[in-house]
């Protein structure tokens, strides 16, 4: 048996959205995202989008997990620099255990604890 229930939270109506999600928490926010970022004009109207900016904190041991959305997350950061209709995307990657000198090539990762104050 999976999980049940639905995401009944009406988050549209708000004009920034702060998302936080630890390691494979992630998923539900990953719906989100889907959910903000893929839907054509009509679909866009239709929802009465008042988001305006979207912050998204992952926190995650080691870089590697990254790998699992990354491309995903790039490709909406991505539309929504392209579509002035869609709310900025801010991405920010924590990585809480692997060395900075670790080999990586992602830009958007930082070797810190996020700093949740600055977001706010």
């Amino acid at each position: 048996d999976g999980p049940y229930g639905n995401l009944s939270f009406n988050y549209f109506r708000y004009g920034s959205l702060v998302l936080v999600g630890g390691g494979i928490g992630i998923t539900p926010i990953i719906s989100v995202l889907k959910n903000i970022y893929e839907c054509d004009k009509k679909q866009l109207a239709n929802k009465r989008m008042c988001i305006r900016n979207v912050h998204l904190i992952w926190i995650m041991p080691h870089a590697s997990e990254a790998d699992l959305f990354l491309d995903l997350l790039m490709c909406y950061r991505s539309l929504a620099a392209r579509n002035p209709a869609l709310p900025h995307l801010n991405i920010m990657i924590h990585v809480t255990r692997d060395d900075p000198a670790t080999e990586h090539n992602k830009s958007s990762i930082l070797f810190s604890r996020p700093d949740f104050f600055s977001v706010m």
